[in-house]
């Protein structure tokens, strides 16, 4: 009687063996790709950083716009010369409020300029005096335009139905540099 090999492992088979995976042949990195690759995880880096801080600035302050608003404004000449070149001459008060709606931030207005646009053509234009301007502050600006002014011959048209009701549209522009100053 003979006798048939016993399997050590009984009802399992694992398979042939796996061989040994032979090593890759790696480029060593060079000196300019490893500083490359440090140069920009460090500006990446200092760019999350700032982004941060800039939220958690914006987060603190809230900063809002800054408000111009015209309270009265008093039109006492706006007429057009007939004589060629066409001369429009003005005479228009105003009294305008800015209102800084911030908690935390003040203003300083280093310069401060009112221009008054008609058509959209510039007839005059003012500066204003420098100031600063608290949190939760509002001031009262005076700029008054008067003179005479050269304007092209688009305007006519617009001004003749305008002068038929008495009614004019004039836009007042304000340029300023300003710093903020954080409470």
């Amino acid at each position: 009687m003979q006798h048939a090999q016993q399997n050590p492992y009984p009802g399992s088979y694992y398979g042939p063996p796996i061989p040994p995976q032979q090593p890759s042949y790696q480029r060593p990195r060079s000196c300019f790709c490893c500083l490359f690759s440090t140069i920009i995880k460090a500006f990446i880096g200092f760019c999350v950083a700032l982004a941060i801080i800039i939220l958690v600035l914006w987060l603190v302050y809230r900063p809002h716009k800054i408000k111009f608003s015209v309270e009265n404004a008093s039109l006492s000449d706006f007429s057009l010369t007939t004589t060629s070149p066409t001369y429009l001459n003005y005479s228009l008060s105003t009294n305008v409020s800015i209102r800084n709606p911030n908690k935390k931030v003040g203003v300083y207005y280093d310069w401060l300029e009112a221009q008054a646009l008609y058509s959209r053509r510039r007839f005059g234009w003012t500066p204003l005096p420098t100031f600063y301007q608290g949190h939760k502050n509002t001031t009262l600006v005076s700029p008054s335009f008067s003179g005479r002014t050269a304007m092209d011959s688009g305007v006519i048209d617009v001004f003749r139905n305008e002068n038929s009701t008495r009614f004019f549209n004039i836009d007042l522009w304000f340029f300023a540099r300003v710093r903020f100053r954080m409470v």
